[in-house]
């Protein structure tokens, strides 16, 4: 059963293949484990699609479970960049796929 709090979880650094399994495995366990989810992307250095990949799934499994998962990037942002790259959101910040519509895409990194 899902804890009643919301939780931050952070990531940094340059995420690659070969970080796809933990990220999985901390979206998982947050996911199941409390009512919301915010992701800190403010340290990520670089993100490749396989990590994008797994965040959109960790969205999909979310909006089915009826939980909030929010994240925000600076459009100039390593993730940021990558988003729009993928086509998740347009160079505006508008979400272009409807797990994306959580996903904030600012124009200035905070």
């Amino acid at each position: 059963m899902a804890n009643v709090d919301s939780v931050r979880l952070e990531f940094g650094g340059d995420l690659s293949l070969r970080d796809a399994d933990g990220l999985k495995s901390r979206l998982a366990a947050a996911l199941s484990n409390h009512k919301s989810l915010v992701i800190e992307t403010d340290r990520i250095g670089g993100i490749d699609t396989s990590c994008l990949q797994v965040l959109v799934a960790a969205q999909k499994s979310a909006n089915a479970a009826g939980t909030p998962m929010r994240l925000s990037a600076g459009v100039e942002s390593p993730l940021g960049r990558a988003m729009v790259a993928a086509g998740f959101h347009a160079p505006d910040g508008r979400p272009l796929i409807p797990e994306a519509e959580t996903w904030t895409l600012m124009s200035e990194a905070r």
